[in-house]
């Protein structure tokens, strides 16, 4: 990838997918079996849902957006028929996605979230270029007569 991008470093990153979390206090997060909606506005959707049925979660229907999409009202009518046409009981969509859902209010469904952490392979490389790029910078910005902290 980072010879792709013409970049000098590139490190591989390992995928770490979560548990499942209810969004209401005292809902239940879905569990092996749960029918769902599989909903995302993220790049490369397709791993999500993909992660969701390996769960054991019995993915009913997946929609997905586009990257960083904004959430309207008509999107939840739109999630909501879904639902009733495909028979899930719950959505369960990424972090990113719960985000830009939540300012749109009392969703008129349960709603999940599974969390993501996404590490470098190889965190003290990962570490040492980062420190690498700050002191370049750092220098770069010294030599122009910045103060730098």
């Amino acid at each position: 990838m980072a010879a792709r991008l013409n970049i000098a470093a590139g490190f591989h990153l390992r995928r770490d997918p979560g548990p499942f979390a209810a969004v209401a206090a005292g809902t239940a997060a879905p569990a092996a079996g749960s029918r769902v909606l599989a909903l995302a506005g993220i790049a490369r959707p397709e791993r999500f849902f993909e992660e969701l049925a390996a769960a054991g979660l019995d993915v009913r229907a997946r929609l997905a957006f586009r990257d960083h999409h904004p959430y309207s009202t008509e999107d939840l009518r739109r999630i909501r028929r879904e639902m009733d046409a495909s028979g899930a009981a719950t959505v369960v969509t990424t972090e990113k996605d719960l985000v830009r859902l939540r300012p749109l209010g009392g969703l008129p469904f349960g709603v999940a979230w599974r969390r993501l952490d996404v590490q470098p392979r190889d965190p003290d490389a990962f570490c040492g270029w980062i420190d690498r790029r700050l002191s370049e910078i750092r220098q770069a910005r010294a030599r122009q007569g910045e103060t730098v902290a």
